[in-house]
């Protein structure tokens, strides 16, 4: 079993395969994750909306995550082509917290 951990992933895009590694070592408490691209779908340098399911689900499938992971999205643009309610409209039903200035998450 995994050591309990929290990551922040901002500006990280698809992870490499060294952090992914280095990962599944883990089980992460909280993952917020870069969801800069919105929209758009962009995986080398930021993650979109897309990029952030497909992350949580790896997540997920490797023991990396598990039910009780918090997962939040943040680094916003409005390059991504969505609102803020969109974002939510499209992660919410997905389980993933869209940030807002001032969210607090209790562990």
């Amino acid at each position: 079993m995994g050591v309990r951990r929290k990551s922040f992933l901002s500006e990280s895009g698809w992870l490499p395969k060294k952090t992914w590694n280095a990962l599944e070592d883990c089980i992460l408490d909280v993952a917020i994750l870069d969801c800069t691209s919105g929209g758009i779908s962009e995986m080398e340098y930021h993650m979109s909306v897309d990029y952030m399911l497909k992350t949580k689900e790896h997540m997920l499938s490797k023991g990396i995550a598990d039910k009780e992971t918090i997962f939040v999205a943040t680094h916003f643009s409005h390059n991504g082509g969505l609102l803020h309610e969109e974002l939510i409209n499209k992660l919410q039903p997905e389980n993933i917290q869209v940030a807002f200035d001032g969210l607090e998450i209790q562990l």
